[in-house]
């Protein structure tokens, strides 16, 4: 059989086994490009292939981020299959990424790294994505499943890690402003270089809008610089550190009959307000313990964040008068990781170990004057974590991976300002994990992968102003498998599929029907169900076309909600989308969304009216020569209403909106010297 006529037939078995979809794309136009040749850090903890990955990945690159309208790292993982995102005040402050469908708590489920340091607070604030300016970012990984075994708590559901640019050869300085609609204004430099054993990078943004809705304000300042400096050949020490501000409104949701009266842009907290700041700094150093084989290596990471949050809001309905929240979260961790890869019996193996030590204190105040309430509470978070993991490839064709982690946790309770309770609580997770993949053609394979998981409560699920203290949550465990294609072959097909089943027991919800207020409590068994499929066709090198749908089916597996949807997560997503580029001067990016409806939060009996489906269509048109750009965006094209989040109150009667944006523009310019 010609080589032409076998990887037609392994390829139609496959996609008649597994179905299409897929992960593979090219690297010369495609909006959100997946070079799977390329090397990922974050599937194996260390730089390695893509492609030898046995599980679900993605790689969005510079051009990708270039190409798209997306002014923060999130409006980018929309297009990525069975990924969905809500922005409740479309100022980038309180989103939810959600993967594989956890709903309201996806953010504590999602771990969400920068260079490989973790960003998630220990709250269930999660990831603040304001905090990660899109212009410093080089690529994205985007890593579907458990991440559990490497990266510990948080890595439920998958991990993504965003990797900030790096200097290039010479010295350079970057300059652009954009504007656009809601009087949107963006302004940012960046000085960045490599020269002899130095590399450094130093970028300062300025971002402000009034928002689409009343009090949906946000003004906000960040400055991040990194440099390295490999002073020998087997020692290298990256040093790190940031600061970011802001101030943004709290506009709150609006029922329908509130949307009539006063309109979509309307609010009914106008005086509602948030501030915070966050500082922090790390610092790397590698020892290269063989200078002809890089991988075999011994790095330590010291890390450490200091977050302040002052929130004001306002009791308009019983005449309460202000109350004033104050959080404050002192973060620092540390990891030693050593890396050997051999060849053992003709096979190539990477072994990894590492330590992992995180401690974090979290100072929670409320006070509220009218009702002579004041409470006050530490909350500190401890964990020790050990793993190995193993990656080998065999006969060239089968690539095995395993690994395992133990971790403990410590929390500390301490009321006893308030004259209060003070509790302890040490609960243990492990986290297993085992992959196999086969390569039937150098750029096509089929994979399985087993994975459990695990996820410690956020110090603010055991607490809220409104319930008080519950140390009776018990860490969550879920087990996933799942199984998958994809082909990259041919230029003009290239598709492929996942397939994963997963069901986690003790997961972690807030219960309105608890208490006067509510309260979180561990559910029973929740089972999901998955595809992510996309397909890729470049047809001519100024012309990619793709396209990826997402199934996901979550629903209470037993308990008061047996059979019942998780709200706040969509069946059925559709994503597609063009880019065409000609003589590298001008590019046009085109790209659509498509979400079936969801229920609302806290509506885990499926018996309030649905979040309706949405289809959100954007385009983006530049111009480039040489170093400067010019561009002009259009997002919400087809100028549709809709809302990306919605919550039920208490009593299950009444179902609050977020109002998303209408039809808006942005316009930029940019230069580099």
């Amino acid at each position: 059989m010609s080589y032409l006529k076998r990887h037609i037939v392994l390829t139609s078995l496959a996609i008649m086994c597994l179905g299409g979809g897929g992960n593979a794309h090219p690297e010369e136009t495609s909006p959100k490009i997946e070079f799977l040749e390329e090397n990922a850090v974050t599937p194996f903890g260390f730089s390695a292939p893509a492609w030898d990955f046995p599980g679900n990945i993605s790689i969005i690159d510079e051009k990708a981020i270039a190409r798209s309208n997306a002014k923060h790292i999130y409006e980018l993982l929309r297009r990525e299959p069975g990924i969905f995102v809500s922005d409740y005040t479309q100022a980038g402050k309180t989103v939810t990424v959600d993967m594989r469908g956890f709903g309201d708590t996806a953010g504590r489920n999602l771990l969400v790294m920068v260079d490989g340091r973790r960003v998630n607070e220990i709250d269930i604030s999660g990831t603040d994505w304001s905090q990660i300016p899109i212009e410093n970012v080089e690529r994205i990984e985007v890593l579907r499943g458990a991440g559990s075994v490497l990266y510990g708590d948080n890595a439920a559901a998958g991990v993504v890690n965003i990797i900030t640019k790096q200097g290039k050869k010479g010295h350079h300085l970057e300059g652009g402003a954009d504007f656009g609609s809601f009087r949107y204004q963006n302004f940012r430099c960046q000085a960045s270089g490599d020269e002899g054993p130095v590399n450094y990078n130093v970028f300062s943004k300025r971002s402000k809008t009034d928002g689409y809705r009343l009090n949906g304000d946000y003004d906000g300042y960040d400055l991040d610089a990194s440099f390295e400096v490999r002073p020998a050949d087997i020692l290298n020490i990256a040093l790190q550190g940031g600061y970011h501000k802001d101030w943004y409104g709290l506009p709150a949701g609006l029922q329908r009959w509130e949307i009539d009266q006063i309109g979509r842009r309307g609010s009914t907290t106008p005086n509602d307000r948030a501030k915070t700041e966050t500082t922090f700094f790390r610092i790397t150093p590698t020892i290269f313990l063989d200078v002809e084989n890089i991988e075999n290596s011994l790095a330590l990471d010291v890390w450490g964040r200091k977050k302040r949050l002052d929130t004001t809001t306002w009791d308009y309905l019983w005449g309460g008068g202000a109350t004033w929240d104050n959080s404050q979260i002192d973060s620092k961790g540390g990891s030693v990781k050593y890396i050997n890869a051999l060849y053992l019996f003709e096979a190539r193996n990477t072994f990894t170990a590492g330590i992992d030590a995180f401690s974090a204190e979290n100072r929670l105040l409320t006070v509220t004057p009218a009702w002579l309430t004041y409470n006050q509470l530490k909350i500190r978070k401890k964990t020790f974590g050990l793993y190995v993991n193993d990656k080998a490839e065999v006969f060239e064709k089968f690539i095995v991976s395993s690994g395992y982690r133990y971790e403990w946790a410590d929390y500390v309770f301490d009321q006893s300002e308030n004259a209060g309770r003070y509790e302890t609580k040490r609960p243990g997770e492990y986290a297993f994990d085992a992959g196999v993949e086969y390569k039937y053609l150098d750029r096509g394979s089929i994979y399985g992968r087993y994975s459990r998981s695990y996820r410690f409560p956020a110090t603010d699920e055991f607490y809220s102003r409104w319930s008080g203290l519950n140390t009776e949550l018990k860490p969550q465990a879920g087990d996933t498998w799942e199984i998958g294609m994809r082909d990259r072959h041919c230029q003009w097909f290239q598709p492929g599929v996942n397939f994963f089943w997963m069901t986690s027991d003790n997961e972690i919800f807030y219960d309105p029907s608890l208490g006067a207020f509510g309260e979180n409590r561990n559910y029973g068994r929740i089972n999901r169900f998955g595809i992510e499929s996309d397909v890729r066709s470049q047809p001519f090198k100024w012309l990619d076309i793709y396209a990826a749908y997402s199934y996901i089916d979550a629903e209470f597996g037993d308990g008061n909600f047996a059979g019942r949807k998780v709200p706040l997560v969509p069946e059925h997503k559709l994503t597609s989308g063009m880019t065409l580029s000609l003589f590298d001067l001008v590019a046009l990016n085109l790209d659509a969304e498509y979400l079936s409806s969801q229920y609302s939060i806290n509506d885990e009996n499926n018996t309030l009216p649905v979040l309706k489906g949405r289809f959100v269509a954007n385009c983006k048109l530049s111009f480039k020569y040489k170093e400067a750009e010019i561009f002009l965006g259009i997002n919400n094209v087809f100028d549709q209403k809709y809302s990306e989040y919605a919550v039920s109150n208490v009593s299950g009667t009444a179902t609050d909106q977020y109002p998303a944006p209408s039809r808006n523009y942005v316009f930029g310019v940019s230069m580099r010297i």
